[in-house]
């Protein structure tokens, strides 16, 4: 995602805004943001294209100790297509440059990152917490 130029608190990120749009708890802060593919696993178990196959904007946000923290996906228009909470008791898994996991809602997702590094830092903030 693009940052906003200006003095530092003055401007908002477009991740500030999902963030902002998807109704993040007060105290829940920004880890880091990444450009990414997400796919929805369907009732057959296939892979579905999430918004054309475009590549969507990516913010994992931390919600505390106690709670972990949350993978937001949104589009150019920054409208939240997943909210995923990852905590201890959270099934998920990496494999190469994709991430598969359930939202609070039960959907099946598959993400797929541009880099190992991002990944890295996401198991990372997973075992810090």
């Amino acid at each position: 995602t693009a940052k906003s130029e200006g003095s530092a608190g003055s401007q908002k990120t477009g991740a500030d805004t999902v963030q902002q749009q998807a109704g993040a708890p007060a105290n829940t802060g920004i880890l880091f943001s990444s450009s990414i593919y997400l796919y929805r696993v369907n009732s057959a178990g296939a892979y579905d294209v999430v918004d054309g196959g475009a590549k969507l904007g990516c913010v994992v946000m931390g919600t505390g100790p106690a709670l972990g923290f949350q993978i937001l996906v949104y589009n150019s228009q920054k409208v939240p297509l997943a909210q995923i909470p990852i905590t201890s008791a959270t099934n998920y898994s990496f494999k190469d440059l994709y991430l598969s996991c359930a939202d609070g809602s039960g959907g099946q997702f598959s993400l797929l990152f541009d880099s190992h590094s991002v990944l890295a830092i996401l198991e990372q903030e997973r075992t810090i917490r």
